[in-house]
């Protein structure tokens, strides 16, 4: 059964599906320098938080890279779709210590 916020006991907080809805504003929020060095005009950093499993619905998946376009009161994100090789290291390939056993195992057989 849902619950008004008129129903709610003053210290509960309403239920929301986390992440579900596209935000209709963001606010800038700020944090201070990582390592703890004093930055010039009070030390704040903008920083600007998006997420959301919303973002799965339009094509911004894990990982994906995004081109981040900037001009006066405008900041634009668009996916980028060109082509990223694949490391060496995720393609599908026998490493190396398998294939010394491999090898070894295939000359015993052939003894």
């Amino acid at each position: 059964m849902r619950r008004s916020n008129s129903d709610l006991h003053s210290n509960e907080q309403p239920q929301t599906r986390i992440g579900m809805h596209v935000p209709e504003s963001l606010r800038i929020g700020s944090f201070s320098h990582p390592g703890g060095q004093p930055l010039p005009d009070g030390g704040r950093i903008p920083c600007l938080v998006l997420r959301g499993i919303w973002m799965d619905r339009f094509d911004l998946s894990v990982g994906s890279r995004v081109i981040v376009e900037v001009e006066s009161k405008r900041i634009t994100l668009t996916l980028d779709e060109t082509p990223i090789p694949v490391p060496y290291r995720y393609l599908d390939h026998t490493p190396r210590n398998s294939r010394r056993a491999a090898d070894t195992s295939i000359e015993e057989a052939a003894e």
